[in-house]
């Protein structure tokens, strides 16, 4: 069974209930050793009810406020105002650098 962004949208089984939020976030780099929920993964399944910005989600997580990353959602960088909507795919990752 898929579990990532587009399977929410094919499989009314995976939507969350009414007035529900789901997200995907997904930890790229070195980030997921930060968060105590990943534990390991590479990505968590969240649900909340109301409203919620990246930056509640990152406060949530519990990441250090010195660490240093960059959110997208839907592919998209974003800022931590951005308000989250069902069926977003959120990604963290630190910065890279080329030579």
């Amino acid at each position: 069974m898929r579990t990532d962004a587009r399977s929410l949208h094919m499989d009314p089984a995976l939507r969350p209930e009414r007035g529900q939020v789901e997200i995907i976030i997904r930890f790229w780099g070195n980030i997921g050793y930060f968060v105590p929920q990943a534990r390991g993964k590479f990505s968590l399944r969240k649900s909340f009810n109301g409203t919620k910005t990246v930056q509640m989600l990152v406060e949530e997580l519990g990441l250090p406020k010195d660490l240093n990353f960059v959110i997208a959602v839907n592919n998209r960088v974003i800022e931590g105002e951005y308000v989250l909507r069902d069926r977003d795919e959120v990604a963290l990752f630190t910065p890279t650098s080329g030579g």
